[in-house]
């Protein structure tokens, strides 16, 4: 099956949205890819949030950990509280972040600052994961880029995207928990000077659909995995490219009950619903031989 062949590339990018414990559906996309023996068409990866995460994943080249991993989490490990603060009046105050003026320097700090303060789960959980199951060397030697797409809080908000190859361990580590770090719900996260949170909150500017990093390394045949049904691409953005979107055909979840929902009972289904709609998708591809 020689899919790139067949549309005449080199190289596939794949790009793994973010959206918390939605992410169990992109396993069951990887899991497919690997059946067929696509993803050795794979030329980059690039994630944001538990995209990231699982970009880092798929670099290292196991799925079978990969799959541990999501079906072994616990709710408490992700969310591990350490704050009185209730969720839900957390996550009411996060909401006010869609009234800021982008534009203003010290509203943006402001509020910002505010949200730091409303934190109510810390990141030793998924620290102790990444410690136990995921092997950095091996993303430092993938022979593929691997990018994380962080938002910089340092004034403006910024999209920043990391190629973690170029950094050691720890750093990888750090940049990981920072892409993830939704307002309000987790601390920013410090890294060479500077505070960051999750790459994916669109009203921030933010990119949690981020092919450019591939865009720009010279890709152009991208398989993207969304994770909410209504997630849209400017394709004028990517002349020239041929993208094949993977979009779940049942919701995944909203805020409480799927971006927040670690639950081994959720990882499952959602895995096997990514891998249901990956074999839709590709069955059509092939019957027709084009892609939108």
């Amino acid at each position: 099956m020689n899919f790139a062949g067949e549309q005449g590339m080199n190289q596939i990018g794949l790009v793994l949205a973010g959206g918390g414990g939605k992410g169990a559906y992109q396993i069951g996309v990887w899991r497919y890819l690997k059946e067929k023996g696509l993803d050795q068409y794979v030329g980059g990866v690039s994630g944001t949030s538990v995209g990231a995460l699982n970009a880092v994943l798929f670099a290292a080249g196991d799925i079978f950990a990969a799959e541990k991993i999501w079906k072994n989490i616990t709710q408490n490990q992700i969310l591990s509280n350490r704050s009185p603060v209730n969720l839900e009046t957390a996550l009411m105050e996060w909401k006010r972040v869609d009234e800021i003026d982008f534009c203003s320097r010290s509203s943006v700090e402001r509020e910002i600052n505010r949200l730091r303060n409303q934190a109510v789960f810390s990141r030793e959980g998924l620290l102790k994961i990444m410690h136990r199951y995921v092997d950095m060397r091996k993303v430092q030697n993938a022979g593929i880029p691997c990018y994380a797409t962080c938002l910089e809080m340092s004034g403006i908000p910024k999209v920043r995207r990391f190629d973690l190859r170029h950094y050691a361990k720890k750093s990888i580590e750090t940049i990981l928990l920072a892409s993830s770090a939704i307002p309000a719900i987790f601390d920013p996260v410090l890294f060479d000077g500077k505070n960051y949170y999750d790459g994916g909150i669109t009203m921030l500017g933010g990119d949690n659909i981020p092919i450019k990093p591939l865009y720009d390394v010279g890709i152009r045949f991208f398989i993207v995995v969304h994770l909410d049904r209504d997630a849209k691409i400017d394709r004028k953005e990517f002349p020239g490219s041929c993208i094949l979107e993977i979009i779940p055909q049942k919701d995944l979840g909203n805020l409480l009950t799927g971006t927040l929902d670690f639950s081994p009972g959720g990882a499952a289904w959602r895995i096997e619903q990514g891998y249901r709609d990956t074999k839709k998708v590709f069955d059509g591809y092939f019957r027709s031989g084009t892609v939108r």
